[in-house]
């Protein structure tokens, strides 16, 4: 019986008389009813106080932090990363090692092979966009015997350069690209 009162809508005068007239024994519950839904409505149209306002503040400051896209880090490229990008695009080691070394312009990279990468490193293409438009970095893996080591060249290839180094084909280029576009 309370619930078909609340489902009624919201509590009229006329409403709660009628209701009162055809179940007097609630007539308690139902007037507390009728008063908590009046009160309810009043306070859903008051301002929250401060400490409520802290606290939504701080609980969207979570949700903010929770659905930030992961950032990319260079542990993502790992050897069997790289692995799988070159089997997923079916192309040279190469091109997968300057991406992650960070050698390519970020804007000369199609957004189909960006979101490409993204699926396969398991991260949000905004997050592979940030890490890609960082300085170029040289990999941990590389050897050097100089007394100094070596520092990445601050001038980055566009992407089209990049393929021209890796020798891929005319052909395997669309293929690369449009593969890319899924």
């Amino acid at each position: 019986m309370l619930e078909a009162f609340l489902l009624e809508g919201p509590a009229r005068r006329g409403l709660l008389e009628t209701y009162l007239q055809r179940y007097p024994d609630h007539a308690e519950a139902l007037i507390e009813l009728a008063h908590e839904i009046a009160h309810g409505e009043a306070a859903a149209g008051s301002p929250a106080a401060d400490d409520e306002a802290a606290l939504i503040a701080e609980a969207w400051a979570q949700v903010s932090v929770a659905l930030a896209p992961a950032a990319v880090s260079a542990a993502d490229w790992s050897r069997d990363a790289l692995k799988r990008m070159q089997v997923g695009f079916a192309a040279p080691m190469v091109l997968f090692t300057s991406l992650r070394d960070r050698r390519v312009l970020p804007d000369t990279i199609p957004a189909g092979v960006v979101a490409r990468l993204a699926r396969l490193l398991g991260r949000q293409v905004q997050a592979v966009r940030a890490y890609l438009e960082q300085p170029a970095v040289l990999s941990g893996s590389m050897a050097y015997k100089s007394k100094a080591a070596p520092v990445a060249s601050a001038d980055k290839l566009s992407f089209d350069e990049l393929l021209d180094q890796a020798g891929l084909s005319e052909a395997a280029r669309r293929r690369l690209i449009e593969e890319g576009e899924d």
